[in-house]
């Protein structure tokens, strides 16, 4: 690292940053999301880290304390979930075991 001289008031040796310090644009929070926020209580800090995430409108904030299962699609509308229920039934019907795995994340 390269040492220089910080100042005249410094004298001593000091090391060149590497990183600087960069800090987000100013936020605009919606009226109605902020509305919505001190209805629930949420603070102004809040509110914006919020609105940084993209809650940006009151429906938003709604939506991010809905309730999980609110938010989960109807898993009969995936491609051969009817197949795969049969399939299910009859393995009930001769007693046979089922092994279920997916990957890690879940999403099929």
């Amino acid at each position: 690292m390269k040492a220089r001289v910080s100042a005249a008031w410094h004298p001593d040796l000091v090391l060149e940053p590497r990183y600087r310090w960069t800090f987000p644009d100013a936020i605009v929070v919606d009226p109605g999301l902020r509305d919505r926020a001190t209805q629930r209580g949420l603070t102004e800090r809040m509110t914006e880290l919020l609105a940084r995430r993209g809650v940006a409108l009151g429906d938003d904030l709604d939506a991010w304390f809905a309730e999980p299962l609110d938010a989960l699609h109807d898993p009969r509308r995936l491609p051969d979930a009817g197949v795969l229920v049969d399939r299910l039934r009859g393995a009930r019907e001769r007693s046979e075991r089922i092994m279920v795995f997916g990957d890690f994340d879940a999403d099929g």
